[in-house]
């Protein structure tokens, strides 16, 4: 058994099954079943890798008798591997990459829930995205290596946002007030080089519909400028959000 989750360049990667070891392991390919590398770092009984950047790979990790996920980024073995985990952090998974930036989320007993992080190649260069006091939750899905998206809520009972930020929890933006239609939730799932978002917005899991936001580019900067954006809905079913979004419903 085995699963591709992202691609990007010549690469691939996902998981499968080691039925000699019953322990899933990240996976690294290069276009065919013979080029598969096993990311899974010494001392992990299960890993799982998110997406690559064509040179870097994202995921997660558990190693045994401790509790939790450790973030990990890959630079195509299993040798390479980097626990990004900050000290304090009882778990911790990462789900985008580019540049030199990786994000995903964090959970600490320092707070309640989960907050979107942001690393540059190791666990002490982490920065907490999470937009405010008063959001319990948030993670960050991709980043095109200036900047993130992701999603944040304040509560179970409250409606998730789509989030941008531009490298720090001061810089966030909340996507979904450029969000029509009557839809209540949103999330960002990915962004390109150029500042286009994509992702999902919602008012129940039976009436999702694809988003994209596209920044206004003033003229004659030519500078991207936020929070001034475009939502575009298309009225078809969504695909289902990365990983991030499904951390609590």
């Amino acid at each position: 058994m085995s699963e591709a989750n992202g691609i990007a360049g010549d690469q691939q990667v996902g998981y499968g099954l080691n039925a000699a070891a019953a322990q899933q392991h990240a996976l690294l390919w290069n276009g065919t079943a013979a080029s598969v590398v096993d990311l899974n770092p010494p001392g992990f009984i299960n890993s799982f890798a998110n997406t690559t950047s064509g040179d870097k790979q994202v995921g997660q990790g558990v190693i045994d008798a401790i509790p939790g996920q450790r973030a990990l980024l890959w630079f195509g073995t299993a040798a390479s591997a980097v626990d990004l985990t900050p000290v304090g952090f009882r778990t911790s998974n990462a789900y985008g990459v580019g540049g030199n930036q990786e994000v995903g989320f964090g959970a600490s007993d320092s707070f309640a829930g989960f907050h979107a992080l942001l690393w540059t190649g190791t666990a002490d260069s982490y920065v907490d995205l999470n937009p405010s006091s008063s959001n319990l939750y948030s993670s960050a899905t991709s980043t095109n290596g200036t900047m993130q998206a992701g999603w944040a809520k304040a509560s179970d009972a409250l409606p998730q946002h789509a989030m941008l930020w531009l490298g720090s929890a001061a810089s966030a933006v909340d996507l979904h007030t450029f969000v029509t239609g009557g839809l209540t939730n949103s999330v960002a799932e990915d962004i390109d080089a150029n500042g286009v978002i994509v992702g999902t917005a919602y008012i129940s899991d039976t009436q999702k519909h694809a988003v994209m936001w596209v920044p206004v580019v003033p003229e004659p900067s030519g500078t991207l400028v936020f929070p001034v954006m475009s939502a575009v809905l298309q009225r078809r079913t969504a695909r289902r959000a990365k990983r991030a979004f499904h951390e609590h419903r």
